[in-house]
């Protein structure tokens, strides 16, 4: 099947149909906007080492693998397509940042000893001592 370049829903209904080289006209259209999207929501990110390349790249893997493997049999637009985008997209953001935020909880949970400033500590020991 040869399907007009333009037509989404055509790609689309190759890749359901396990045609893998749909994924590079998807790709094409769709990255550049995701990866846009992406990296605006991350203008707060703790960790520049993840972009939104790379949550846009994980992202459009994602779904089309999906697509192939038949996860998604109501996918059949355009619009249904940009929706799965951008949730998956958006998740992934999510994920990145609640990743962020344990990593710190877990660095003071590993050893409180290195969280507690141990010179501050025994200046505020000897303020409560010296007022008692």
């Amino acid at each position: 099947m040869n399907p007009d370049p333009g037509s989404i829903s055509r790609w689309l209904h190759c890749l359901k149909a396990g045609d893998k080289s749909a994924t590079e006209v998807l790709w094409n259209r769709f990255y550049p906007k995701l990866v846009r999207i992406a990296n605006k929501k991350l203008v707060q990110n703790p960790d520049p080492a993840v972009g939104g390349e790379d949550i846009a790249q994980s992202s459009l893997r994602n779904v089309c693998q999906g697509v192939l493997d038949g996860r998604y049999p109501q996918l059949d637009n355009r619009d249904d397509f940009w929706k799965l985008l951008f949730v998956s997209m958006a998740n992934r953001v999510c994920s990145h940042f609640r990743k962020c935020g344990s990593q710190k909880r877990n660095a003071l949970l590993r050893d409180p000893s290195e969280a507690i400033d141990v010179e501050l500590m025994s200046q505020l020991n000897s303020q409560e001592a010296q007022t008692e």
